[in-house]
């Protein structure tokens, strides 16, 4: 016996939740070749993401590391 199932594919257009491939909804499908970029807007873009990084680097972390008692 297996120890687990193998992923048998259905044929329908279902999505794989693991791997939604380019294109999927929620993605971004990047540029469309032959169509031109906007170098401001994509400067825009770069600029706001660079300033969500770093106010999310400056948030308190809920996760930390745990503390060793030295006396054991």
């Amino acid at each position: 016996m297996e120890p687990f199932l193998p992923i048998k594919h259905t044929g329908s257009d279902e999505i794989d939740a693991a791997d939604p491939g380019q294109g999927a909804p929620a993605t971004d499908p990047g540029p469309v070749p032959g169509e031109e970029v906007d170098p401001e807007m994509a400067q825009r873009e770069k600029d706001e993401l660079e300033k969500r990084m770093s106010e999310k680097r400056s948030e308190d972390t809920v996760f930390r590391t745990p503390e060793v008692n030295p006396s054991e």
